[in-house]
């Protein structure tokens, strides 16, 4: 049993950014017009009215079927950092139309110039347009330490994919392990998942592990996460899992399937590491 002071999270202050007066889209950011390149920078919000500890992003999209990855940033025009970065949508995840949502402790202080920028695999004609909304929320005294920010591990912007996870060919079985990177870079505090695959496969339930550790010791750290897929994806949960990683670990990740149309279909899967 744990010990010790239970601290956060205990939210509070509310304030949504980069609603677009009169429709039920954020933002429109424009990927580049050329594929698996981050477009320029689209200004969210000019300055925060007041601290925030948590964010969350929500990404709509209007008819797109690409692999999409987005960085959201702070700074001035031009001088863009990233704090989110390469977050992964993963291939089909929109049915036509849908919202990804994305859920992390931030420290975005009041006064902070908030912008994103967008890159697409171009399955479709480009450039692609996503609609980005931002909520922000500030903390009560209870609430945790906030992070820096989160980097995707196993993305690879080349392709805008995440790394290829290969269900066992039999239904149900588990394949083997794919490493998603061999140390990381910075300790982190607690993840979240991306994920999606290569083709339609017909509704299946996608078992997946993470795991850190070297190659034929990996100890499984979150098991049997179970997404749904649908014709056209993988429907993952903004979830965080607050399990410490430090840095230099290596991690990888298995999953098999329940079947749909087939039980051998790759998916791609990153980890979305916060660090502080």
């Amino acid at each position: 049993m744990p010990g010790g002071f239970p601290l956060g999270p205990e939210l509070c202050n509310g304030n949504s950014q980069g609603v677009s007066a009169g429709t039920n889209y954020g933002t429109a950011v424009a990927s580049s017009s050329s594929a698996n390149t981050m477009g320029t920078w689209t200004e969210i919000v000019a300055s925060t009215p007041y601290d925030a500890c948590w964010m969350v992003a929500e990404v709509e999209a209007n008819g797109s079927f690409s692999d999409w990855a987005i960085n959201i940033g702070i700074g001035g025009a031009g001088s863009e950092q990233p704090i989110w970065s390469n977050l992964y949508l993963g291939t089909d995840v929109f049915t036509g139309k849908g919202v990804i949502q994305f859920s992390f402790p931030c420290n975005i202080p009041a006064g902070t110039r908030i912008a994103a920028q967008l890159q697409s695999s171009g399955y479709v004609a480009l450039p692609e347009t996503a609609y980005l909304t931002l909520q922000l929320f500030d903390g009560a005294f209870t609430q945790m330490e906030g992070a820096s920010g989160v980097e995707a591990v196993g993305f690879t912007a080349a392709s805008t994919i995440g790394t290829t996870i290969a269900p066992g060919g039999t239904i149900n079985t588990k394949g083997s392990y794919a490493q998603l990177t061999a140390a990381t870079g910075r300790d982190y505090m607690g993840f979240s998942l991306g994920a999606g695959h290569f083709a339609p496969f017909g509704n299946p339930m996608v078992g997946i592990d993470i795991a850190i550790g070297a190659s034929g010791s990996e100890q499984i750290i979150l098991p049997d996460f179970v997404v749904v897929g649908s014709s056209y994806g993988l429907a993952v949960p903004p979830l965080i899992f607050p399990i410490p990683i430090p840095a230099g670990t290596r991690i990888a990740a298995r999953c098999e399937t329940n079947g749909g149309t087939t039980s051998t279909y790759d998916i791609y899967l990153t980890l979305n590491g916060i660090f502080k």
